[in-house]
């Protein structure tokens, strides 16, 4: 119970997992192009059905991928729809309270 994450037990008993909207969580690694283990840096991500974004804000860096045309995440599209950084953003700070993190995500 103490345990963050969704029980798996109603898709073992038969029933319909809950659907969540979206995921939300941390990375400790960015993508490199020098290194197949990535680059060490704190990281926050949220996926959505459609969207996959990443915040590293050492780095003052956002990626937005749009996963249904753009499955391996290889154009970034946050300059057109930045309208979505502010929610994204909301969700990771949100996330970070329940885990008891302390401070936001915020970029100025």
């Amino acid at each position: 119970e103490e345990l963050p994450g969704h029980s798996l037990k109603p898709a073992l008993e038969g029933r319909p997992l809950d659907e969540r909207l979206e995921i939300v969580g941390y990375s400790d690694r960015r993508r490199s192009t020098t290194s197949k283990w990535g680059e060490m840096t704190d990281g926050y991500y949220v996926r959505t059905h459609r969207w996959h974004f990443m915040h590293f804000p050492e780095l003052e860096e956002m990626h937005l991928y749009d996963v249904t045309v753009d499955p391996w995440s290889e154009n970034n599209v946050i300059d057109d729809n930045r309208h979505l950084v502010d929610g994204f953003l909301a969700s990771i700070d949100r996330w970070k309270a329940s885990m008891g993190m302390t401070g936001t995500v915020r970029m100025d």
